[in-house]
């Protein structure tokens, strides 16, 4: 809408004025149209009667025609002031004169009155006018100052014209303004013409000023007089007043003929004459109340009387009291009114409704200076803010802000009429002009809110509205206004708040209308879907991102666009989510409230959520989201854990066991298997649930059934595996035939593993190769199978990096900690939960021999009874009746239940001798799980069982209740994984093991040494022995490795090489369980060292020295020549390793006497006892074993880092003087024993297992006393 602005008002200080706040459109009224049209065609008539070709004196030159009068004028005005008896000037007085002809005469250049032909020598009289002479003459300035100031007027102005030589110019202009106010300095001021000529003299200027030069005040002689006949047709500017008044030329005709006796130069030289007489009283228009101080009042006072006398003087007439006669005035009782409603006419005129800027004609201005002149409002305040006002009465009258043409007139008013910098500070001005400007500054800033409201309703469109181009008036325009300024900084500018209230408002009507726009899109019936309400979520997060992006800085520096409409957009919202997601599950279908859906639906209110939280600090978001999706997010759960079931038995269903390419030796199962878990994991992470706690029970339930899936698989596999290699063992035999089947694993000659062993044996003689045994045919699948576990193994470290699973159990404990759910779970965890039993068979002594030598093949089952299902069985160790078999056998039981089981132990007879009976039982034994006698904290128990015939079982029992934690489970699966490849490993080591032992045997032995074991060999007679063992071993590895990956070839190699390490040293040493066993073999031979000894049982006889070495050369051999390989094979620190390092000790004692390894023990024995009292009180001999079997629990492999922690602390308690001293003691023991001192061994043995004994009593009390509890 339009409005009404006032003309004039008064402002209390510091206060604004009222603005009426229902304005009406301009519409000017009769009697304004009226006052104005007369007024206005007054001014015409009187101008145009005073025109020069009407006066006495009127030269044909044009421009400098008036010159004369006003000189004349001036100068009777100056000379009226001066002492009558003076016959010349002073040079004070005479500049004076100089100034105000000077100053008029360059404002009528300005106003085209006179017409100059260079036009850059008006731009820079303008430019000097505007800064020297707009206020009146100057006081107190030389002439040398005043012609400064012209050349700096010049130069400022010259500059921003493409001119290639400016100083050139200026100095042009400069010299042409000196003559010029060399001419115009009266005779009677000869000082002063002589101080001009000196400066003109010094600046060498010597041309004329122009060609329209004035002439000397002596040759204005010339007169043509002519007589005005005040016809439309003549009259100057009559058709352009017709035009602004819409009137026809003899109606105009008529009103001339009307009031023209009326205008007379007496009547309004009287007007004047009574205004400058009211002005001396202190009684004119403005008064020094008006202004700031009394030099600003004064400034305006002489401004005024100086204009006055000037007009008085044009007119020349002597002014009469006219007051008794009854005449129409020339100058309007209410001036300022009138003259706003002229421009009014003028500016609708001028400037069309489309118009973008204000370009006034010559006409135009005539009224515009003409008038205000006339009228005495041309004080440059006063008529800056009386175009302001008109403007805004007639062009500017929309409610809308027409930024080009509002900054248009700003630049006009400044350019045209305040000119100074002095005038633009509107906080100077005196107080009705600054009033009336600042009643229509807040005009035009009502403008820019109605304009910032009309964006405002277009915020939730394509494309979003600028602000910018408003922003940007309003405050270079309203805000840098110097008087709004002041406001703003001492907080009294009310106007702003106002505004700021109105565009809030008119924000949050949008943001409502929006809101429910999109509300009005879901549907009402029963096909609603979650769907519906996440298009109205998504699209409100949109607009308040797109928002975001687009207005970052405040609205007016207070309203932040993004956070108010968030804040707004979330309120309503909020107001209406729990009954939408009420009805939306009352009403909508039961298959389209899918958990993804729902799911998909929380991920984007989570997101406004988030914003909400930002927006609005005091109340929380009206629902719990994850309370409400927490049943969609459990179903989802429970989908993926059957997908995951459904994949992991589909694979092994569909599986060929083929390799996917020769690059990756793994079949399909295992990639399918895990890109399925990682997607679930990733879809569950991507959600970014709000409750750690529901999340983590989640992704706790997922991967413990993922997990039990891998359970599931590796014992599928390791049964393919079993029934794969299930007999076609190797055998000792020299002859025989490679067998084959359908898809065997086919040796790679060309890119044998080993290939420099042909060096190491320099080329085995036929002899030789008729020796070894055909190598076993693995078959192509059971690599698959076990590159799959190993895989799988490695696939669980990448599972732990997603989930952070350690984080996830913590979560889970301190929750139900702290909300005491732990208590509650208690009563159902035995019905849902497992305990975990795992059987160590670790070794067995003094079994009952049943081949022809005393010895026995023995291997161990173990079978559940109550469930009546085979556990597992160990592999078969040859040739001993102290077998150590170090394997391990899972056995799951629903919680707290016992069960019994069977220990059966069989003797497996050569090939020529299985046929007659078959295997044989050759001891048995019962051993009894029950969660009463075991501690489940996973550390073993040592369990100690007699055979019904002969011997013992050494077992070690440990036991795990199951927990519903993702740690526990991926230690689990891990450890089950771990042990099923090692399983494996010991099953395809297990076909050329037999062959290994034969090599690194007594036989093999005898035949370089004798059976006395002193005969001397060659080197070359010992590697030949062992030339069978590296072509076997070299035949097996390149037939594996075809089918395995590299990183499993290399642990079968160490698998190997730890055979063969055992097969050496119980060749070497008998182990310390058999000083022990009293009693022995009935044959004797003639001692290593002299005199007679029996054969030590289940070992037989010592060996010499020379033996020793022999077997030592081979070590070195198989390691680094044959094993290593310059690199090709395992490094060489994981062959010569720590069980490597310890074997080296038996080549250095062996060949000492009892006496000094007798000595040796007495010392070492003395050192354990002062390690243990350095070590302290809580030191526990068995820390270095309890680390191992802290390797073996679940929760020792629940996480890749643990893993890593025990393995490093297994190497510093490996390395420490105890345990160091404690290797070296055993293997002393040992050689004592094989030098016939099993009875000083025997006591030895007890004197250690009795200190231990004390040391762990002591420790236990220490404990106790402590409050602490025990760690094994």
């Amino acid at each position: 809408m339009a409005r009404v602005v006032s003309d004039t008002s008064s402002f209390s200080s510091g206060n604004l004025p009222i603005i009426c706040s229902n304005p009406s459109p301009f519409k000017t009224t009769d009697e304004e149209r009226r006052t104005a049209y007369r007024h206005a065609l007054q001014i015409v008539l009187l101008e145009y009667s005073h025109e020069p070709r009407f006066q006495k004196q009127y030269m044909q030159q044009g421009a400098l025609s008036e010159r004369k009068d006003v000189s004349n004028i001036t100068l009777s005005m100056t000379q009226s002031n001066r002492d009558p008896m003076a016959t010349t000037f002073s040079e004070e007085q005479a500049l004076n004169y100089v100034l105000t002809l000077l100053r008029e005469y360059i404002y009528k250049i300005i106003i085209r009155e006179v017409d100059l032909q260079n036009e850059n020598l008006r731009r820079s009289y303008s430019r000097f006018y505007g800064n020297i002479l707009a206020g009146g003459p100057p006081s107190a300035m030389t002439v040398e100052e005043l012609i400064m100031q012209f050349s700096k007027a010049a130069s400022n102005e010259l500059c921003k014209l493409p001119i290639k030589d400016v100083s050139k110019e200026v100095t042009k202009e400069t010299e042409e303004f000196v003559n010029f106010l060399l001419s115009l300095v009266p005779k009677e001021a000869p000082t002063l013409s002589q101080k001009i000529k000196n400066i003109r003299d010094i600046q060498k200027v010597r041309k004329p000023v122009s060609n329209r030069r004035p002439l000397p005040r002596q040759q204005l002689d010339g007169t043509q007089i002519n007589r005005p006949n005040f016809t439309v047709s003549s009259i100057t500017h009559a058709k352009y007043f017709a035009n602004l008044f819409e009137v026809e030329d003899d109606y105009l005709q008529r009103d001339i003929d009307v009031i023209l006796p009326n205008v007379t130069s007496k009547i309004y030289c009287w007007e004047l004459s009574r205004l400058s007489n009211n002005l001396k009283k202190g009684k004119g228009s403005l008064s020094r109340n008006d202004f700031h101080n009394e030099r600003e009042y004064n400034s305006w006072k002489n401004y005024e009387q100086g204009e006055i006398a000037s007009q008085l003087d044009r007119f020349g007439v002597e002014s009469r009291d006219l007051a008794s006669m009854n005449f129409p005035n020339i100058i309007p009782q209410y001036p300022r009114e009138t003259f706003v409603a002229l421009l009014c006419f003028v500016f609708r005129k001028e400037c069309p409704a489309d118009s973008k800027s204000i370009n006034l004609s010559q006409a135009a201005m005539f009224f515009l200076t003409k008038c205000s002149k006339y009228w005495r409002v041309d004080f440059p305040t006063t008529l800056a803010a009386l175009v302001y006002s008109a403007a805004n009465k007639s062009i500017l009258s929309q409610d809308f802000l027409n930024p080009e043409l509002t900054e248009n007139l700003f630049s006009m008013i400044r350019r045209r009429i305040l000119k100074s910098d002095d005038n633009i500070d509107t906080s100077i001005w005196n107080t009705t002009d600054r009033d009336q400007w600042i009643l229509n500054l807040l005009t035009t800033g009502k403008q820019c809110i109605n304009s910032l409201c009309g964006l405002i309703s277009q915020l939730y469109e394509e494309p979003k509205p600028t602000f910018s181009p408003i922003l940007r008036f309003y405050f270079q325009y309203i805000e840098e206004d110097p008087f709004i300024s002041s406001l703003l900084e001492s907080n009294k500018f009310t106007e702003k708040s106002k505004w700021i209230k109105k565009l809030r408002k008119k924000l949050k009507d949008t943001s409502v209308d929006f809101y429910m726009s999109q509300i009005r899109k879901i549907p009402r019936d029963n096909t609603i879907e979650f769907q519906h309400y996440q298009d109205v979520v998504e699209s409100i997060y949109r607009q308040i991102k797109l928002l975001q992006k687009k207005y970052s800085k405040p609205l007016l520096d207070m309203i932040n666009i993004p956070v108010s409409c968030a804040d707004i957009l979330l309120k309503v919202f909020c107001t209406d989510v729990v009954k939408i997601l009420g009805t939306i599950e009352k009403k909508g279908k039961k298959d389209s409230l899918g958990p993804s859906n729902a799911l998909d639906l929380y991920k984007s209110m989570k997101d406004l959520r988030f914003i909400y939280v930002q927006v609005e600090t005091e109340e929380d978001f009206p629902i719990k989201l994850e309370d409400f999706f927490n049943k969609y997010l459990r179903r989802l759960c429970n989908e993926a854990t059957l997908t995951e079931d459904k994949i992991i038995k589909k694979s092994l269903k569909d599986e060929k066991w083929e390799s996917i390419h020769d690059d990756a030796r793994i079949s399909f199962s295992v990639t399918d298997i895990f890109k399925s878990i990682n997607q679930n994991i990733k879809m569950f992470q991507e959600i970014e649930w709000g409750d750690e706690y529901q999340i983590a029970k989640v992704l706790t339930k997922l991967l413990n059934s993922f997990l039990d899936g891998l359970q599931f698989y590796s014992k599928f596999v390791l049964d393919l595996i079993q029934r794969d290699m299930q007999g076609n063992s190797a055998t000792m035999a020299p002859e025989g035939t490679t067998r084959t089947t359908e898809k065997n694993v086919s040796a790679r000659p060309s890119s044998t593993l080993l290939h420099g062993l042909r060096k190491v044996v320099g080329g085995s003689s036929s002899s030789s190769s008729s020796n070894v045994p055909p190598p076993y045919q693995y078959k192509v699948q059971t690599c698959v199978m076990l590159n799959d576990l190993y895989q799988m193994k490695s696939n669980i470290s990448t599972i732990e990096d997603l989930v952070n699973p350690e984080r996830l159990s913590s979560i889970i404990k301190n929750h139900e900690k702290s909300t005491k759910t732990l208590k509650r779970h208690s009563s159902v965890t035995p019905s849902v939960m497992h305990q975990f039993y795992t059987i160590r068979v670790v070794e067995a002594n003094d079994i009952k021999g049943f081949s022809n030598d005393g010895l026995s093949n023995t291997s161990v089952t173990l079978q559940n009874i109550d469930a009546r299902m085979e556990i597992g069985s160990t592999q078969i160790i040859h040739k001993s009746v102290n077998p150590k078999w170090d394997q391990e056998f899972e056995v799951d039981l629903p919680y707290n239940k016992a069960c019994s089981i069977s220990i059966k132990f069989w003797h497996h007879p050569t090939n020529r001798f299985k046929s007659l009976g078959g295997d044989e039982i050759c001891g048995t034994a019962m051993l009894t799980l029950d969660p009463k006698r075991f501690k489940d904290d996973g550390y073993p128990n040592d369990v100690s069982l007699p055979l019904n015939d002969q011997g013992m079982i050494y077992l070690q029992v440990s036991l795990e209740s199951e927990k519903d934690d993702v740690s526990f489970s991926l230690g689990k699966s891990y450890r089950t994984l771990d042990r099923t490849c090692d399983r494996v490993l010991d099953l395809i080591v297990e076909k050329f093991t037999l062959f290994i032992k034969f090599s690194f045997s007594r036989e093999t032995l005898v035949s370089l040494h004798g059976s006395e074991g002193t005969n001397q060999v060659t080197e070359d007679q010992i590697g030949d022995a062992i030339v069978p063992l590296y072509n076997y071993i070299d035949l097996n590895l390149n037939i594996l490795g075809s089918g395995v990956s590299t990183e499993l070839l290399n642990a079968i190699i160490l698998k190997v090489w730890l055979v063969i390490m055992t097969s050496a040293d119980f060749l070497m040493l008998p182990s310390l369980s058999t000083a022990e066993q009293k009693h022995r073999s009935k044959s004797s031979r003639m001692s290593l060292w002299g005199g007679h000894s029996h054969d030590i049982s289940g070992y037989g006889r010592p060996l010499t020295f020379n033996e020793i070495k022999t077997i030592f050369r081979w070590l070195r051999s198989i390691s680094v020549d044959f094993l290593y390989n310059n690199g090709q094979g395992p490094p060489l620190k994981e062959l010569h390793n720590h069980y490597y390092e310890n074997l080296q000790i038996i080549l250095k004692y062996y060949d000492k006497n009892v006496h000094s390894l007798k000595k040796k023990v007495e010392k070492l024995m003395a050192q354990l006892d002062d390690q243990v009292k350095k070590l302290g009180k809580d030191y526990s001999p068995k820390r270095y074993v309890t680390v191992l079997q802290r390797q073996k629990t679940i929760m020792g492999n629940s996480s890749s880092k643990k893993r890593m922690e025990l393995e490093n602390q297994v190497k510093i308690e490996q390395n420490t003087p105890y345990e160091k001293t404690t290797e070296l003691l055993d293997i002393v023991l040992r050689i004592l024993i094989a030098k016939g001192e099993g009875k000083y061994v025997r006591a030895c043995q007890a004197t250690r297992k009795k200190k231990e004994h004390e040391l762990e009593t002591k420790r236990k009390v220490n404990a106790a006393i402590k409050g602490k509890r025990l760690s094994k």
